[in-house]
C-alpha cells in the first residue's frame, strides 16, 4: 500500500518556474477519476536551513482551472496539502509529488 507523506512547506522556499496543463501521451489534458483538470508545477525547492542544494520538483496539481492562480516566473509560491509519495514499478523508483493547491506569497510593496 503507498502511503502519503505530508510534507511540511514552511520549512521549504518555493520559487514557481511554470504551471502547465498534466498531459498524457497523446498531447490531451489529464483529469482525474472526478473529472477535474491536472496540472503540473515545477517549482525551485530550497531547504530554509541553507543546508542542501535547491532542486527542481514537479508537483501535480487537481484542481478547477477556475483556481489556478497567475503565477511569475520564480514568484515564491505554497503549497497546500503538499505530499511525496514513493513508488516502485518494474524496477524503477521515485517520488510522486501532489498538492491540493498554490498559493502566491505576496513578498511586500504594499501597506501593512
Amino acid at each position: 500500500m503507498m502511503k502519503n507523506n505530508y510534507l511540511d512547506g514552511d520549512s521549504y522556499t518555493l520559487r514557481a518556474l511554470s504551471l502547465e496543463p498534466k498531459q498524457d501521451t497523446e498531447g490531451r489534458q489529464k483529469h482525474d477519476r472526478s473529472g477535474t483538470p491536472q496540472f503540473v508545477l515545477l517549482c525551485l525547492v530550497e531547504a530554509k536551513d541553507g543546508h542542501s542544494t535547491p532542486e527542481l520538483v514537479k508537483t501535480t496539481l487537481t484542481l478547477p482551472a477556475a483556481e489556478l492562480p497567475k503565477l511569475s516566473t520564480f514568484s515564491p509560491v505554497r503549497l497546500v496539502g503538499w505530499t511525496a509519495r514513493l513508488w516502485n514499478l518494474d524496477g524503477r523508483a521515485g517520488i510522486a509529488y501532489s498538492a491540493e493547491g498554490v498559493q502566491p506569497i505576496s513578498t511586500g510593496g504594499g501597506r501593512s
